[in-house]
């Protein structure tokens, strides 16, 4: 069963230029990744120093396998560095589904 994925990310002042440039960096690596069906990052019109990424995958193990991914685990590492907030991930399903 399809498993969407939405993250919120709120830069710390002055960071967020590197929080979009990591986004920039890691979104077209995990397009590529076995699963992923879609994923984009999105910056707030009314927030510019919050960020959102959505993704959707195959399945929740499709997704715990790029979730266990050293890359991935750097990336979050680097997104929580950045941030002045705690990082917020939530895993879903369709309700049309």
């Amino acid at each position: 069963m399809e498993l969407h994925v939405f993250a919120r990310f709120h830069a710390a002042a002055g960071r967020d230029q590197r929080m979009s440039d990591v986004l920039h960096a890691r979104v077209p690596a995990v397009r590529q990744e076995p699963g992923c069906l879609y994923i984009e990052a999105c910056r707030s019109t009314r927030d510019p120093a919050l960020f959102l990424l959505f993704s959707r995958w195959e399945d929740e193990p499709a997704f715990q396998v790029h979730a266990e991914l050293q890359e991935t685990n750097a990336f979050i590492a680097t997104m929580e560095s950045l941030s002045d907030r705690p990082v917020d991930v939530h895993r879903s399903r369709p309700l049309s589904a």
